[in-house]
Order: structure tokens, then C-alpha cells, then sequence
């Protein structure tokens, strides 16, 4: 197991990536809708 401080670094890298996935997802939504 994981020590406790290292969890909530990893949960924030975690955030971080989803956040960055979401929003080049929703550009290349974007750039589907404008063809």
C-alpha cells in the first residue's frame, strides 16, 4: 500500500490528466461539429 501522503499527490496528477483529457476532448468535438 501506498503511504497517506503520497495519495493526495497522486489523486491531484490524477485530476490534473482527466481535466487535460476533458478539455482536448471537447476541442476535438468541436472541431468535428465545425466540418
Amino acid at each position: 500500500n501506498l503511504p497517506d501522503a503520497k495519495k493526495p499527490l497522486i489523486q491531484i496528477e490524477l485530476q490534473k490528466l482527466v481535466t487535460e483529457w476533458i478539455s482536448a476532448v471537447k476541442e476535438q468535438q468541436n472541431k468535428e461539429e465545425r466540418k
